[in-house]
């Protein structure tokens, strides 16, 4: 972003509307970089006669499964992502994928409910998961099946997207009325991206 006016300019760089630093200078650095410094950044550029604004942008900062298992797992635990350590359910590449800590219960699995939209166009089966920001080495599929055996790609719409420190919440809607359906399943598939 650039400034045309008359100086002095004053420079602000904020995160999520709180201003981080301000300087003379239009020139902002960041080192060592992680999770914590997800956000909604916008530059402010003032002078005497007003001010400029960005656009909000998000700063996404990836991270991998490996260092969520040194960050996560205990020494001497398996680091293998279908393993279990903690008995609970939660294999680590899922435990991971739903940015679920050491020894998470059952709060860390993903929703799945009957909702009545505000258009009152009928029931439908949703789903509710949360997905890290960053996360480039793993893909959510939401999935949908009518008899367990065969699963096919969740075909409805995002009903809503919260973001949450370093992860959004994501409900998805199928696109089958619940009382249409004899039988349906929602599930959420968690596959591992190849480096």
């Amino acid at each position: 972003m650039e400034a045309a006016g008359t100086g002095p300019f004053l420079y602000q760089l904020l995160r999520d509307g709180e201003t981080l630093t301000e300087s003379g200078n239009a020139f902002f650095s960041m080192e060592n970089v992680d999770q914590s410094y997800i956000g909604d950044y916008e530059v402010v550029i003032l002078n005497e006669v007003g001010e400029a604004r960005s656009g909000p942008f998000l700063l996404e900062v990836s991270t991998r499964f490996s260092e969520w298992a040194d960050e996560n797992l205990p020494e001497g635990a398996p680091r293998d992502p279908m393993a279990d350590p903690f008995g609970n359910g939660l294999g680590n590449l899922l435990a991971y994928a739903l940015d679920a800590g050491p020894g998470a219960g059952r709060e860390a699995f993903p929703v799945a409910e009957v909702i009545v939209p505000a258009d009152e166009t009928g029931r439908f089966l949703t789903i509710t998961y949360p997905q890290i920001i960053g996360a480039r080495d793993i893909r959510l599929i939401p999935e949908v099946s009518d008899n367990l055996m065969t699963w096919h790609p969740l075909q409805g719409r995002v009903v809503s997207r919260v973001r949450d420190g370093n992860r959004e919440i994501i409900t998805m809607r199928d696109d089958m009325p619940a009382d249409q359906a004899t039988v349906r399943f929602l599930r959420l598939r968690v596959e591992k991206k190849e480096p």
